[in-house]
């Protein structure tokens, strides 16, 4: 039979409900190891949320420098296009023009590219005007090479009898591949845009007949000798004409450029 005291609390009068007032709360030492570590998972969740905001903004900027890159390779490369594709005859154009400056370089004696030998093969082209000049936007260097196209060099001389003077004189040849490489740079990140075209060419030509120089004269129909204001000179039926193309860079009367190949990427 159970006895309590008079006046006592239940813990007083209970044996185990005493135990469970001794056990049943978190005592202060553990309180703490709670809070800490509470407060450890958040400074980890600040530092990982600080860690990717930081990996988001190096992002945003490389594509940012990427876009700048990108706009000014492609900016720059569409101005060199535009003018290559603006005239078709040398001796028009302005001196100081790329245009002018590609012809020159095809017909000079640069030599032909070389996968082997890029350095003695590759040109570059520094253009004078101080508006291509973008140090503030970013840096702009073009390098320029040619390869050889279909025409083969044997195709620049031959005979052709006098009713084809016209298609000798009005002839076009593909002697080359002209490839243009612009390379934009911005905060470290580069992008080169690769356009390579087809020159489509003609020549002044000379013709010889039994030993005499002739010229041919569309005009007029006829050939002269020496020049346009010699005297007619008619080639007998049946005999050939010899004719040679001026292959040299004063020989050249006119030049198309046409796009074969565009492709732009990072480098």
């Amino acid at each position: 039979m159970n006895q309590y005291r008079e006046g006592g609390s239940p813990s007083d009068n209970d044996p185990g409900e005493a135990a469970r007032g001794e056990t049943g709360g978190c005592s202060p030492g553990t309180s703490i190891v709670i809070v800490t570590c509470i407060s450890a998972l958040i400074l980890a969740f600040a530092l990982a949320l600080t860690h990717l905001s930081g990996l988001l903004l190096a992002r945003a900027g490389q594509k940012i420098a990427q876009e700048r890159s990108r706009q000014l390779a492609e900016s720059f490369a569409g101005v060199l296009d535009r003018e290559l594709k603006l005239y078709e005859i040398p001796g028009i154009a302005p001196g100081d023009s790329f245009y002018r400056y590609a012809c020159q370089f095809l017909e000079g004696r640069y030599g032909e590219y070389d996968p082997d030998q890029p350095d003695a093969t590759v040109f570059h082209y520094t253009a004078a005007s101080p508006s291509v000049s973008a140090d503030s936007y970013g840096q702009i260097r073009v390098a320029i090479y040619k390869e050889a196209g279909e025409e083969q060099e044997d195709a620049m001389t031959g005979e052709i009898s006098a009713d084809q003077a016209d298609w000798a004189v009005s002839n076009r040849f593909q002697r080359y591949l002209f490839t243009v490489e612009v390379t934009a740079e911005a905060d470290g990140v580069s992008w080169r845009c690769r356009t390579e075209y087809r020159q489509m060419a003609s020549y002044d030509v000379i013709f010889r007949h039994g030993g005499q120089r002739i010229v041919w004269d569309a005009a007029g129909g006829t050939f002269r000798l020496y020049s346009l204001t010699g005297e007619p000179y008619t080639v007998p039926d049946g005999e050939m004409i010899r004719y040679e193309y001026r292959t040299d860079s004063d020989g050249i009367t006119g030049c198309r450029f046409e796009e074969a190949v565009w492709e732009g990427g990072e480098t």
